[in-house]
């Protein structure tokens, strides 16, 4: 119930439970009354005014006078929607007939002084609008009162929306508690019209109807705002949908639904999910079930509404509150099945599939509404039934059976056997799910695999009770087994190379979860050397944790298949300790798994003979190797820590040491043995970190080069590197990486021998023990005071007594410390290093629970820090003097400082940032302001301070005097406009003074009179025109810029339209850039096509979408005029809002194309080309202009000449698509693709020029083109997929038919392995339409399989185009190898390439595909690539693959560069060879 509607309050009366109390009525100020009782009614308090309106009531009927009955409406009025008052007199009016009319016509005319009073806000318009709902609410006097003012309240009420709508597109933010309010007065206003709508009188339908074009752009706003409730998009839709019948007749619904007569309002309607739901739903809950029989398109009208709402509901699964509508109108199809006959079984299938996905959804709403769609779907089907009908019932009967699989995995019962559907549907979900990149998604299949796993091993131990010990395996317990099997062996296949995280992950996973299971008695867990090569190889994943499950997988694989064989992953010792020294820093971890591995099941390798049996002595031994490495690598870098961080960068073996000590204890080997190694790895780790000393302890080490040189090495000053003797670079990156990474190691070793090793009495002496924890304690000291880089000690820091004791004091002290030394210290390094060790200390995920209370401070800190003089700039100044360089060492300041410790701090206040839009935030990373400063009160008054300080007043109030003194001040500087026209202009000061009046007229826009705005024009207009004295002036081309922009935003304003185009010509040939560029901008917002740079620009994108509304409403009263007899007022037209007439009058105008083209050939600069080609295409067939300018002349004459245009057409865009700046790919691509397109559908255009444009298509829908690009490719396919290969190339040759429908197909693989995920659903959804067995959406990898199902139809050329797409280029890199360059080496690479794009599962899938694997497909193959039809199709579309699988045939296997999905390929195609 509103809050404001009824107020309850605590009773002071002990004996009362509860007491409920009305504020008083009060009365309008200028109500005056001479009746005593209705004078006492107005002093009195709430419950004296019910006594009193009870002695009124009473006596009315002998005293019903004029005054009488007026007090009763004006406080029938005056109270609330629940008022007792309200309610009494409602009931009175309406049993007493006698003077119904009266008071219906005294509360007419009150109604009518409310409609004409002035309103400034939604607030002013929700007082009348709760009074008239309260009218129609079961009171026919009220009823009466509101038919009365129908048409004024129409307007009143269409007005409201328009404010509403205005008031929440205002740029300044609003809150959530204020736009909700604004929502509740558009939702109860739109009933109100609805109400208008359904009962108006014949005589004013017209009237009403001239209203509908300023409702529809009200209804579309709402309905296509984000934050719009879902409810008030249904009655926009249902409020849209009366009024399309009422304008166009009973059965006029239809247009809704049939899309070849969409009319254009109706179009503009369906183009987003939200807006078409809510009209499918108007239809379903205005139009009965009876009328839905109707045929539309040979369908009836019920099933295909039934199947687009379904549609919105499989695209927008992850929208709660989209789904909850859908379901909401599936409930009222599902209502209307037994008015649908026999038709509603044509709904049966698609709403099962719905009512099985949403019986559990997480929304309960959902959950409620689909258990009751179900129980109208169950008593439709028993209807039928009963008439004999059972097809229905039949239906129900499997889909329950259906649904009963589903549940079992949540049923109470976990011994619930499984049957053998139920777990094909299992694996058939894993194998098109395994490789799904949403995180949360995956977590829940995990979740969800693992809950089953359990379950499943569960059950099993019931099927093997009851069919008793000694039987063999029963039919449960053998789809069991095989179950297994196969799982296992799906896993097993996606652990491939080149394969995503997702699919690798999952399958490991799933693959540890299933070792676990014990399924005792008749299953065996085959091992096969495939499956190891497979899991060796994932040792070396970019993902630590898929080695982890990977080492844990091969600790449970037998040891002979380990020993017995060498695999292409070497397990010897030495190459893993070569691993270990790779400069890149993942290679180290690789070899730590390794080395465990060898450990547990290979410690021979380790140490030959008896002592490889006892772990111990394995543990130490390799502890020892490590060592004697370390020290080798140490010894190098101490000569020159620049050659050894290219050859011996020592960070990887001092990982691998810190490994090798784990687990700590028992020792097992002799006590001075042990005090000799710890005492040998401390001294190794102290001169680790004196060797690294110099890098880190300088003050911007991340450009350090040291002198230490070795010999016959050469430097490049400009590069920033030393090419060494031997030719290979080492740069200061490298350096770096390998001091800061050294000493992060020896750190963390350090911490763990004092923690952990020096605690246990086996190393003696003691004093032994003593001495080596004081040299530990040094050391840390000497990082602490002397490192400048701070990722060399951040992770050894946090190991404090925190890790002993829960509740330690110490820390707060520590933490308060540190934040008073990065705030007060007088010392800026001090400072700096404050910041840096906060940073450190706030990012590590183990002080989660300490830190928490000092993120309000370190905030403060950080932005008081952002204050500071200076930024951490290095200043490098080398001189070359030979082969040696000198450089100044880096200043140190703390600006930047100050900004990382922010960046930690906004991660652990908001979490990692979930999507890759910083615009548009998951929920995730957001916090409503009352939460945020609740958890950290200290910042309010700081944040406070900066907003008032940086945003003026609200609709700030201005009295007339004020007004006129501000505005007499504004004309005594308009001088700073004028003094431009001088001979020593400051254009500086005139663009400020031109941005104060931007903001003016913006916020306080009645402060500025026309007359100051008209000579603020003409000195505009002076200002841009007429050059200044100097043509060199600063800041000049800026000022010109805003002035335009602030010249157009005043004509708009007072919407002169014709001064607005000839400014807008005049301006596009101006000689200065930047005007010409503001005027392109404001173009692009007239089309709604610009990102909003600038307040100038979006102050107009404010005046375009305010306008809109306006012109809506401007029409509607011209049309009432015309249908009246009255012709519109001059002043009328004339406010006609000017930027939606703009574009009308200047298309009319041939010039203005003209000068575009002019602009486009005369243009230097990318942005002003790139909007002006924007704006040309966005004309419709304007690619001969385009050509025309371009190329500089008229090389396409005549429009009319089509055979002789479209060759010349064509050739020069593709020539522009290719050459022309990447800038522009994606809108010269644009302009083809619809030029193609009308082409196409005209079947007017020769195959061969279509196969031209087709090849260029692909290159474009590589990722090495911009998403806008790849788009554009997208968009193009979608309209004409079905038509390209429907398209007859009788006159094409045999290799230009292949070429023709391999490069359609390789287009349609790449945009289907596209990284961006909406790019790849569109794809998904393409080729779903081309299946015949398919009628919704499917997800990407199954849309492979049908895919690969239509290309293998094609009886002609199946296998040469599956060989094509397994061997296709996609221009992305699937593995590294250790040629390439040693920079890409040293730094992770994997965020450049592709995540998604799994190559070598197509190149399998094809070779599946293909034929049966024989000894004779491979060869096969090779004489398909290199035959004469199709050869030159390969090259161009497979490039180097070609060769890669030719020397596979030939028997040259170590080509070390070749792509892994040609070896694939390869070896799927044929019967593996020994």
């Amino acid at each position: 119930m509103n809050s404001n509607t009824l107020r309850i309050r605590g009773s002071e009366n002990k004996n009362t439970r509860v007491n409920i109390t009305f504020d008083e009525v009060i009365l309008p100020d200028n109500y005056k009354c001479d009746n005593e009782l209705c004078t006492k009614f107005i002093t009195s308090n709430a419950e004296g005014q019910l006594t009193i309106l009870k002695q009124i009531l009473y006596t009315v009927k002998d005293n019903c006078d004029h005054d009488i009955v007026h007090f009763l409406v004006v406080t029938y009025l005056s109270a609330d929607s629940k008022h007792p008052a309200k309610c009494m007199i409602t009931r009175y009016v309406t049993k007493n007939n006698y003077f119904q009319n009266q008071f219906s016509d005294i509360l007419t005319h009150e109604l009518e002084v409310l409609i004409n009073k002035q309103h400034s806000g939604p607030k002013s318009y929700s007082d009348l609008v709760c009074k008239v709902g309260s009218c129609t609410e079961n009171f026919p006097a009220g009823a009466d009162a509101v038919k009365n003012l129908e048409i004024k309240l129409a307007q009143y009420f269409t007005d409201c929306l328009t404010c509403c709508i205005a008031t929440l597109s205002d740029t300044q933010p609003l809150s959530p508690t204020a736009k909700n309010e604004i929502f509740n007065v558009a939702h109860s206003t739109l009933r109100l019209l609805l109400y208008l709508v359904q009962r108006v009188n014949d005589e004013n339908t017209a009237k009403l109807i001239s209203m509908f074009s300023q409702i529809r752009a009200s209804l579309k706003s709402l309905i296509f705002d984000g934050d719009s409730p879902m409810d008030t998009k249904s009655v926009c839709g249902i409020l849209y949908v009366y009024m399309h019948l009422m304008e166009n007749g009973a059965d006029s619904w239809v247009d809704i639904l049939d899309t070849t007569k969409n009319a254009c309002a109706v179009t503009d309607m369906l183009e987003n999910d939200s807006a078409r739901l809510s009209l499918y739903s108007a239809i379903v809950t205005v139009i009965p079930m009876s009328k839905l029989q109707i045929k539309i398109a040979n369908a009836p009208a019920c099933v295909l509404l039934t199947h687009n709402i379904l549609d919105i509901g499989d695209r927008s699964s992850a929208e709660s509150t989209l789904i909850l509508g859908v379901t909401r109108t599936l409930v009222q199809i599902c209502k209307g099945l037994d008015h649908s006959h026999a038709t509603g079984l044509l709904l049966l299938d698609g709403l099962f599939v719905f009512v099985w996905s949403h019986l559990e959804h997480y929304t309960d709403s959902v959950q409620h509404l689909t258990a009751q769609a179900l129980g109208y779907i169950i008593k439709y089907c028993a209807r039928l039934k009963r008439e004999g009908n059972e097809e229905a019932m039949n239906k129900l009967f499997a889909t329950l059976t259906s649904l009963d699989r589903s549940r079992k995995m949540e049923s109470p019962k976990s011994t619930e056997t499984f049957a053998k559907g139920e777990l094909d549907i299992v694996l058939w979900f894993i194998k098109y799910n395994i490789n799904a990149q949403t995180p949360n998604f995956r977590q829940l299949v995990l979740s969800a695999m693992k809950k089953f796993i359990k379950r499943f091993e569960s059950s099993y131990k019931v099927l093997s009770r009851e069919n008793g010990a000694n039987a063999g395996p029963n039919e449960g317990q053998t789809n069991y087994l095989r179950f297994v099997t196969d799982l296992r062996a799906l896993c097993f296949d996606s652990l491939l190379k080149g394969a995503n995280y997702s699919r690798r992950h999952v399958a490991l996973q799933i693959l540890v979860w299933l070792e676990n299971v014990q399924l005792d008695g008749h299953y065996d867990r085959v091992w096969t050397e495939v499956q190891v090569e497979a899991l060796l190889y994932h040792l070396s994943d970019s993902y630590d944790i898929n080695k982890a499950l990977a080492l844990e997988l091969l600790t449970r694989c037998p040891e002979e298949l380990l020993k017995l064989k060498q695999y292409s992953t070497s397990l010897e010792l030495q190459d893993i300790l070569s691993e270990a020294s790779s400069v890149k820093p993942t290679d180290c971890v690789s070899a730590v798994h390794k080395l465990k591995l060898l450990r547990s099941k290979l410690p021979a390798h380790i140490v030959p003979g008896t002592d490889s049996t006892i772990p111990s002595k394995v543990k130490f031994a390799l502890l020892g190797i490590l060592l004697k490495e370390a020290q080798k690598q140490l010894a190098v870098c101490q000569q020159s820590i620049v050659y050894g961080a290219r050859n011996a960068p020592m960070y990887g073996i001092l990982h691998c040491i810190g490994h090798a000590l784990e687990p700590i204890a028992p020792f097992g080997i002799p006590a001075d043995s042990l005090t000799a190694v710890m005492q040998t790895l401390v001294d190794t780790c102290v001169q680790v970190c004196a060797c690294a000393g110099s890098v880190l302890a300088s003050a911007a080490p991340e450009g350090l080069l040291p002198d230490v040189a070795p010999q016959n090495a050469t430097c490049d000053s400009a590069g920033g590197y030393i090419r060494l003797e031997d030719g290979r670079e080492v740069t200061a990156q490298m350096v770096l990486l390998c001091a800061w990474r050294s000493v992060k190691e020896v750190s963390l070793i350090l911490s763990t021998v004092a923690s952990q090793v020096l605690l246990h009495d086996e190393l003696r002496p003691a004093s032994l023990r003593l001495g080596l924890v004081r040299s530990i304690g040094e050391q840390f000291t000497a990082l602490l005071t002397e490192t400048k880089h701070r990722g060399a000690f951040e992770q050894a820091l946090v190991i404090t007594e925190l890790q002993v004791k829960a509740n330690a004091r110490s820390f707060d002290s520590c933490m308060n410390a540190l934040l008073r030394v990065a705030r007060e210290a007088a010392c800026e390094q001090s400072r700096c290093h404050g910041l840096n060790v906060l940073r450190a200390l706030f990012r590590n995920s183990q002080l989660d629970d300490y830190v928490g209370a000092h993120v309000g401070a370190g905030l403060l800190v950080a932005l008081m820090g952002f204050e500071s003089g200076t930024w951490i700039i290095p200043l490098f100044k080398a001189m070359v003097e030979g082969s040696r360089i000198q450089q100044q060492n880096a200043i140190l300041q703390e600006r930047n400082s100050a900004t990382l410790l922010f960046s930690a701090l906004m991660v652990r206040i908001f979490g990692v940032q979930r999507s890759k839009d910083s615009e548009n935030l998951s929920v995730r990373n957001r916090m409503t302001g009352r939460i945020f400063f609740l958890r950290y009160p200290q910042l309010y008054d700081f944040m406070l301070i900066l907003k008032l300080l940086d945003t003026p007043p609200e609709n700030l109030p201005i009295d007339r005097e004020t007004q006129r003194r501000l505005a007499s001040l504004f004309r005594k500087s308009v001088w700073i406009l004028t003094q431009c026209s001088g001979n020593t202009p400051c254009y500086v000061i005139a663009d400020e003074y031109i941005k104060i009046i931007n903001v003016l007229i913006r916020r306080f826009d009645t402060l500025l009179e026309e007359t100051f705005i008209n000579e603020i024009q003409n000195y505009l207009n002076d200002l841009i025109f007429n050059n200044g004295k100097l043509e060199k002036n600063p800041g000049k081309e800026l000022c010109l810029s805003n002035a335009t922009y602030l010249y157009i935003i005043t004509l708009n304003i007072y919407n002169k339209v014709d001064e607005i185009c000839q400014f807008v010509r005049k301006c596009l040939s101006h000689h200065v850039y930047e005007v010409v560029l503001a005027v392109l901008n404001y173009l692009l917002i007239l089309y709604g096509k610009l990102d909003i740079e600038n307040p100038f620009q979006q102050h107009l994108n404010e005046i375009s979408h305010k306008n809109t509304i306006k012109l809506h409403k401007l029409d509607s009263k011209h049309e009432l005029s015309e249908k009246n007899g009255v012709k519109p007022l001059k002043e009328d037209s004339e406010s006609l809002p000017s930027e939606l007439i703009v574009l009308d009058v200047l298309r009319k105008d041939a010039k203005y194309i003209e000068i575009l083209c002019e602009i486009l050939k005369c243009s230097k600069y990318l942005e002003c080309t790139q909007k002006c080609l924007r704006l040309i295409t966005l004309e419709p067939d304007t690619q001969i202009n385009i050509i025309n300018a371009k190329e500089n002349k008229d090389i396409v004459k005549s429009k009319t000449e089509l055979s002789a245009t479209d060759d010349i057409i064509l050739d020069t865009l593709i020539r522009y698509i290719e050459n022309e700046h990447e800038n522009l790919t994606h809108i010269y691509l644009a302009s083809l693709s619809d030029f193609l397109s009308r082409r196409i559908k005209e079947k007017n255009f020769m195959s061969m020029r279509i196969l031209d444009a087709l090849r260029l298509i692909f290159a474009c829908s590589l990722s090495d083109n911009c998403c806008d690009t790849r788009s554009v490719v997208v968009e193009f396919l979608e309209e004409n997929l079905q038509l390209l290969r429907e398209f007859d190339l009788g006159k094409l040759s045999e290799e230009d038919q292949f070429e023709f429908k391999a490069t359609l197909w390789a287009t349609v693989v790449t945009i289907l392995e596209d990284e961006d995920e909406s790019i790849r659903a569109r794809s998904s959804h393409i080729i779903s339409r081309l299946s015949s067995s398919q009628s919704h959406h499917v997800i990407a990898s199954r849309a492979m399989d049908f895919l690969l199902g239509i290309v293998r139809n094609d009886t002609k050329h199946s296998v040469a185009l599956l060989t094509a797409i397994a061997l296709l280029d996609f221009k992305a890199e699937v593995c590294m190898n250790d040629d390439i360059n040693d920079e890409c080496r040293v730094f992770d690479q994997n965020e450049r390439y592709n995540a998604d794009l799994e190559e070598t599962i197509w190149a399998r899938a094809c070779a599946a595909a293909v034929a049966t694997p024989t000894a004779h497909a491979r060869a096969h193959v090779h004489a398909v690539v290199h035959s004469a039809a199709y050869r030159s199709t390969f090259e161009r579309l497979c490039g180097d693959h070609i060769t890669a699988y030719t020397s596979l045939i030939e028997g040259r296997r170590n080509v070390p560069e070749i792509n892994p999905k040609i070896e694939i390929f390869y070896y799927n195609l044929g019967v593996p060879q020994t």
